[in-house]
């Protein structure tokens, strides 16, 4: 999980060539990245996310790199020994970070992503998946909005979707570590839309309700893959 204060989508293609180039020899390939805008007063955010963020960014390894915007991380580690009336179990001296929020900068981050694509901030917690693209010859990362899933986690709650983004985050994980080939969102899409048209298959056969059909449609929307370039 990088903390990402601003977002510059030139400051990202930066950091996913460098991956490739550590854990990928510089060869040319394609993998998922993705970008989390989430603030401290969303529920999901505050209950479900933050404390995991340093298990996170351990867990996705090199296989996906995700990006959490208006976010900076300081080291704390020999800060907080002097720190009167805070527990062992506090975040801060479980994980020697402290993690800041910046409104500001998650706004402005906001309105980039919004100028530069069709994507509009959901008001909470909003995961987009996109692909990116690593050229060996130019050494040169494309960040490609053509190719996304744009998740917003409390519909996915709501609607019944995922009991819990730990496990939605182990979910997508797990893909991009399986995964070979060049273009990992519509796979992940497919893959996804395909196990739950058969989940809801199954389900209105045993018991069709009006609820029913609609949430798994509102699931299949969440996964599907989503062109959010603006088209020049």
């Amino acid at each position: 999980m990088e903390p990402t204060s601003i977002y510059s989508r030139e400051t990202i293609a930066k950091s996913v060539a460098d991956r490739f180039r550590e854990s990928y020899e510089g060869k040319s390939g394609t993998k998922l990245i993705g970008i989390l805008l989430g603030r401290p007063e969303s529920i999901i955010f505050k209950q479900q996310i933050y404390n995991d963020l340093r298990y996170f960014g351990f867990r996705s390894g090199p296989h996906i790199d995700f990006y959490l915007i208006g976010w900076g991380k300081i080291d704390t580690y020999a800060s907080w020994l002097d720190q009167p009336g805070v527990s062992m179990d506090d975040t801060e001296k479980r994980t020697g970070t402290e993690w800041k929020f910046d409104e500001k900068r998650f706004i402005e981050s906001c309105k980039l992503i919004e100028k530069e694509t069709t994507w509009e901030y959901s008001g909470e917690t909003d995961l987009i998946l996109v692909n990116a693209k690593f050229e060996s010859k130019r050494e040169e990362v494309t960040i490609d909005f053509t190719k996304t899933i744009c998740f917003q986690l409390e519909v996915l709650k709501e609607i019944g979707a995922m009991p819990s983004i730990a496990r939605l985050f182990e979910k997508i994980v797990k893909f991009a570590e399986r995964y070979q080939g060049n273009d990992p969102a519509s796979s992940l899409s497919n893959k996804k839309g395909i196990d739950t048209l058969l989940s809801g298959a199954k389900e209105m056969l045993l018991s069709a309700t009006p609820e029913t059909v609609n949430n798994k449609y509102k699931e299949l929307e969440q996964f599907a893959v989503r062109d959010i370039s603006r088209q020049k």
